[in-house]
This record gives C-alpha cells, structure tokens and sequence, in this order.
C-alpha cells in the first residue's frame, strides 16, 4: 500500500509580539514531538483568522517548508506583522487518536467524565475545550444514546479532530473542560447572512448584531436559570448577552432576598462578551458556560465592582472584539482611532495588551 500525503493541524507557537512570529520547524518539533513529520512535503501559512499569508500582503522573511515560517516586524509597512499559524503537508498518518475515545469501530466517541453528568441527555450538545496551545482546537458534539455507558460516560457522535488529554500528567490535571451548551430554554439573535451596516464589518465577514438580555436598576427580583443563550451581544457598547448595568448592591445589602444570581448558564457563539457586571454588587455567576465570544467573556466593567461571585464557571475560545484596546488585536488596534487624539498612530504592542 503507498504512503498517503495528509496535513497535519495548525500549529500557532508564536505570535508578532516581540521581533515577530517565529513559527520555526525545529522549534514545533520540540513543541509538537508526536504531531510533526521530520521532512515535510509542503508548508501553508495563514492569519488566525484564516486568511492565506500570501493575501496578506506582508513580507516574509522564511517561508520554507524545510525552515518554517518567520514574519518580521521590522520588515512590515505598520511596523507589525499578524499572528500566523502553519501547517505542514506529511508523508503518513500524523493526526492523533484521541485519548477521550475508547470507541474504535463506529463514528463516535465515549468520553470518561470526572464528574457524573447530572440532566445530560440525548440529542443535547456539549463542547470539550483545547488541550492544546491553540484554543481553536475545542470542538463540539451531540450526545447519542447509551445504555452500557457506566454513570460517568457519555456517547457522542464522530471523532474528534484534535488530541484531547483525559489525565494527570505529572501531578497536574491537564484533562479537558466539558461543557453544557443544550439548556431548557432557548434565547436565540436572529442573525442576518452576512455583515452588515456598522464599522465592524472591516473585521467580521458575519452578522454581529445579536439580541441582548440588560438587567437596570429597580428590578423586583432577577433569578435566571436553565437558560442557553446563543447569537446574542452586538458589537456597541452596552449590549451584551446578559448586563447587569448600574443596580447598585443586587444582594441581601440591597434588600434582595434571595440574593440576585445567574446560574446554569450556556452563553455561546455571541458576539459580544458573555457576562458583563457594571456598577453591580453581589451578584453570583454560577456553573456559566461561556464559549465562542467577541472580547472580555467575564467581565467587571468599571473595577470598583464587589462582592461578585463567579463560581465553577468556563471560558473559552475568547476572540478578538473592537470595543476597548485590551479587547482588540493587531489589526483593529491599527484601524481603530475614534475618539484617540489628532494625528494618534496606533502601536499595537503597548496600545492594545
């Protein structure tokens, strides 16, 4: 039987901070011991948004399959080069198995959970988090039946794309977050086919405008449970998948009794943070899915917030979003000047971390 040629993962070790993006071939080796062939047949680069390297147009200093890949600073126009990530084209197999999966002979997968799966059921949805450097290696599936899963397994269609860790290495959990998304009740954006009308569209190719749940002073009582929340959150300040904005002390110390909370929770792809606590006093976030949103997931807005709890909650692939400059990558902190000073030029590295 031949050798079959086939691409490996994407491979993110670096990123432009520094000198620049060094992606070097000896260096992932080291990184990526089992994942990378010795001689690759062909190197691809593109953004971490998915935009091909050579329609950047940027200057590359190594670009070589036998090499890797080297973006200069020095060498840009702006003074600064995106954040790359490579791939490379190997002789035989390199995909991983996953460790999570135990079932060989059909297209689907048993996952070992930690901890047992209270009210997890058939036909729901539920997202495993990256194991990996890259938080773009999360992936989603739906849950099948299974009637010899023991009381902390669960069934799920396909395989994984992606190596998930299942156990302590070292003394050190490195096992992967599971994550609810399927809850009771659904609040959905309705969402548009592709972007429109706002200045988001230089950096968004889809729909940003979602809906918005916004909790303001002198509410009775907010109690909000069992929920799943998805295209919510626009890209404008103060829309945001769930806002407490401004209610002052939402627990006992306020009169409210019980105490205001959030619990049980899936915010995902949204478009605008996840949960955003301004000017609010106890509030408890609780069991909070947070995955696939535009800026800060988890967010005290204006610091002199207290005694807000946010317990056994998880975020993750949390992207880039154009609201404030720590929210911002490369590229939006160099297009983005409203509001800065005449003749301000962005200097991505101290404006924008």
């Amino acid at each position: 039987m031949g050798k079959k040629a086939e691409w490996t993962e994407w491979f993110d070790r670096d990123d432009e901070r520094g000198s620049g993006d060094w992606e070097k071939l000896t260096d992932l080796h080291k990184a990526f011991p089992e994942r990378l062939c010795s001689n690759p047949l062909d190197i691809e680069a593109e953004t971490l948004d998915g935009i091909p390297a050579n329609m950047t147009g940027e200057v590359f200093s190594k670009f070589d399959r036998n090499y890797g890949f080297v973006c200069l600073n020095k060498e840009q126009v702006d003074g600064i080069c995106h954040n790359y990530r490579v791939r490379f084209l190997c002789g035989k197999l390199v995909r991983p198995q996953a460790s999570i999966s135990i079932d060989t002979l059909s297209n689907c997968s048993i996952l070992e959970l930690a901890d047992e799966p209270q009210g997890w059921t058939f036909g729901d949805r539920i997202v495993v988090a990256s194991t990996d450097y890259s938080m773009h290696q999360a992936e989603e599936f739906n849950i099948l039946p299974c009637p010899s899963c023991t009381r902390n397994q669960i069934k799920v269609e396909g395989k994984p794309t992606y190596l998930h860790i299942g156990e302590e290495v070292d003394g050190v959990d490195m096992r992967a977050e599971v994550g609810l998304l399927t809850r009771n009740i659904l609040i959905r954006g309705e969402m548009e086919p592709t972007c429109y009308g706002n200045e988001a569209c230089k950096f968004f190719s889809f729909d940003t405008f979602g809906g918005h749940l916004k909790a303001e002073r002198g509410f009775l009582a907010v109690h909000v449970e069992g929920v799943e929340l998805k295209h919510m959150g626009q890209q404008s300040m103060g829309h945001y998948p769930v806002h407490f904005h401004m209610n002052g002390d939402v627990d006992e110390k306020g009169g409210y009794d019980p105490p205001t909370y959030v619990k049980d929770l899936s915010i995902h792809h949204t478009f605008s943070r996840c949960v955003t606590v301004h000017g609010t006093n106890g509030l408890l976030v609780k069991n909070v899915v947070g995955y696939d949103a535009l800026g800060h997931c988890f967010f005290t807005e204006d610091g002199p917030e207290e005694r807000n709890t946010f317990d056994h909650c998880l975020g993750l692939l949390v992207k880039a979003s154009t609201l404030l400059p720590s929210d911002r990558d490369s590229k939006m902190c160099r297009d983005i000047t409203n509001g800065a000073y005449p003749g301000y030029v962005a200097k991505p590295r101290q404006d924008c971390r």
